[in-house]
């Protein structure tokens, strides 16, 4: 009697071991998915804040100069 259980468990076992592997293959996935677009947008983010430094490291310099161009064009006029 127990022999005519043993198999269709056996056999619900595997299908539900199947359908377990399949919904964490399918987890980790999602996961690696999630990853991948949160770091996209992390290093989009400091892509733009890398750009706006250099801008503004580059803004700097030029100021500084034309300030002193013109203190030095006014050391000569006076």
């Amino acid at each position: 009697m127990s022999s005519s259980f043993a198999f269709p468990a056996m056999i619900f076992s595997v299908i539900l071991c199947q359908f377990t592997n399949i919904y964490v293959w399918y987890a980790l996935q999602f996961q690696l998915v999630i990853r991948y677009y949160h770091h996209k947008k992390e290093t989009s983010r400091s892509r733009v804040r890398t750009a706006q430094d250099a801008m503004r490291s580059v803004n700097y310099p030029i100021v500084l100069s034309d300030l002193y161009t013109a203190e030095s064009s006014l050391q000569t006029i006076i």
